[in-house]
């Protein structure tokens, strides 16, 4: 059974979580639970929700064309957002995956000061950065 600590270290490297101070980031390595995925075994059926954000920290999965290796995320925003997958997530290779319930997550935006902020703060940027990239926010300088 991993540690909190290397639980915390791994959730820190999930660009939505990158920016929560060390004790938030506790309050949802508390909450996040560790499962394994034996190679050729199925993690989430085609047609089912992705309704977790699903940690790879070792082995391999695929999801279509898409290979999630150690480090990646199947879906960051699925926590946020949940998503009907169109393919099955297999795993290619045995894998340890940290897995961050939506409930949990939920849960924690009520429980953990400023992680809501945190999380919009994250979402807000990345929608700044999304397809439009001529996009020029009202209120930025107009120089």
């Amino acid at each position: 059974m991993p540690s909190r600590v290397e639980t915390l270290i791994a959730l820190g490297r999930v660009p939505l979580l990158a920016s929560l101070t060390t004790r938030q980031l506790a309050d949802v390595a508390e909450r996040a639970r560790w499962a394994n995925a034996r190679e050729g075994s199925i993690v989430i059926t085609g047609g089912d929700l992705i309704d977790a954000l699903i940690v790879v920290e070792d082995g391999e999965l695929a999801h279509g064309d898409r290979t999630i290796v150690k480090g990646e995320v199947v879906d960051e925003l699925a926590c946020v957002a949940p998503v009907a997958t169109t393919t099955d997530l297999r795993c290619v290779r045995a894998a340890r995956l940290i897995r961050l319930e939506r409930v949990d997550f939920e849960e924690l935006v009520d429980a953990v000061p400023g992680l809501a902020a945190a999380v919009c703060r994250a979402l807000g940027e990345r929608a700044r950065r999304a397809e439009d990239r001529t996009y020029r926010s009202p209120l930025a300088s107009r120089g």
